[in-house]
């Protein structure tokens, strides 16, 4: 399985990483190391990370017109 960002996401990963380079020198990088390794934990075995999103998330709440 491959793990697939949005343009957003990635956008934000860059952010955090710039961040944490700014308040240490190296941290950025361990930050994308140890994301890397959360990454490479969730695409070996997907199914220990259930989705969060369910069908009842997917609706609109009652009182929205639809």
């Amino acid at each position: 399985m491959q793990a697939i960002f949005t343009a957003a996401a990635r956008a934000e990963i860059l952010d955090a990483q710039d961040w944490y380079e700014t308040q240490q020198a190296g941290l950025g990088v361990r930050f994308r190391g140890q994301l890397q390794i959360v990454v490479n934990r969730i695409t070996e075995n997907p199914y220990q990370f259930p989705s969060r999103v369910s069908r009842r998330s997917l609706r609109p709440p009652a009182h929205v017109p639809v």
